[in-house]
């Protein structure tokens, strides 16, 4: 119970529908996307990490893309009923991966083998 008031003050709302629970992650993950392909580490200054675009990175990473991943997984697990099993077992890869993020770029933890975004997290709720 206490963790449902702590939900329902951050404005965390349980919903009745797929539609609602898509529409309500749309545009943190459109944010996090955006943000990957222009400054993720798939780009070609990753040759070089003294590049300006790998400190614009670590930046974003810390500043947006962790909260926003984070925000992501309240609203999935205040709305974990509409999952289907398959978009369950993605969301806990989607963990796994958030948990490395933090690891690597707030906690400093470096040498760690990194877990891929789960790409089943684009169409979760479709």
């Amino acid at each position: 119970m206490r963790i449902e008031k702590t939900e329902r003050g951050l404005g965390v709302l349980a919903f009745e529908s797929r539609e609602e629970a898509r529409a309500a992650i749309e545009r943190l993950r459109l944010q996090n996307r955006v943000i990957h392909r222009d400054l993720g580490p798939d780009n070609d200054y990753s040759l070089n990490p003294e590049a300006e675009e790998a400190h614009s990175w670590k930046r974003a990473v810390v500043d947006t893309i962790i909260p926003n991943h984070r925000a992501i997984l309240r609203i999935v697990d205040a709305n974990w009923g509409l999952l289907t099993e398959l978009e369950r077992e993605a969301v806990e890869r989607y963990r796994s991966h958030l948990a490395d993020l933090e690891a690597r770029h707030v906690h400093g933890r470096v040498g760690l083998a990194s877990r891929r975004y789960p790409s089943e997290m684009d169409s979760i709720y479709e």
